[in-house]
């Protein structure tokens, strides 16, 4: 991956912690998505009409891609998870899940008027009593691959794990990002101490 693609996805992330929504106390909750209006800087930005790659449509196949909510839905109750689709708050779709006994947001990114998009971001928040430190978070960030962790507003911590479906993933391929995201989720809890 290429330094302007990794600072692409820090600022993607970043703009999602900005948004964080919280949970009831001592439960666990969703990391939030940017408002309305809010920018992302995408790799192909600055790039002109002609050289951007068309929005994806949905994959033949039985391919996982972002611009079929839906099929992301059914993957996911595939391997056993509960999922549910709806809208956030600027219209684009998202599913509420449950993986390791904590609710989590999957987020669709690179949309083009509430369809056809690129990316997912699996998020998850969690109302400690006392919060975490930037220490733990960044001890986390330096440890571990998969799953960025963030603090928001009130020192809770929050974990977005980051996947592109551009040109599809078949179902074993999205079930491995799956149970790495389940994995992280698991290992994030005991790390913050969260019951």
């Amino acid at each position: 991956m290429n330094a302007f693609k990794i600072a692409t996805l820090g600022l993607l992330l970043a703009a999602t912690a900005a948004e964080a929504q919280k949970a009831p106390a001592g439960q666990a909750g969703t990391g939030g998505k940017p408002a309305a209006g809010a920018q992302i800087t995408t790799p192909d930005a600055g790039a002109d009409a002609a050289t951007q790659a068309a929005p994806a449509a949905p994959a033949a196949g039985g391919l996982v891609v972002a611009s079929d909510p839906q099929g992301v839905v059914s993957a996911i109750q595939a391997l056993g998870y509960t999922a549910t689709l709806g809208t956030d708050g600027a219209g684009d779709p998202t599913i509420t899940g449950e993986v390791e006994g904590t609710q989590f947001n999957v987020y669709f990114y690179g949309c083009q008027d509430h369809a056809d998009c690129q990316w997912l971001i699996f998020s998850a928040g969690f109302d400690l009593p006392n919060g975490s430190t930037l220490d733990a978070m960044n001890t986390w960030n330096q440890n571990n691959l998969v799953g960025q962790a963030y603090l928001d507003n009130e020192q809770d911590p929050f974990l977005n794990y980051f996947v592109t479906t551009t040109g599809g993933m078949t179902q074993e391929n999205f079930a491995d990002a799956v149970d790495w995201w389940k994995v992280a989720v698991g290992n994030f809890k005991t790390e913050i101490g969260f019951q």
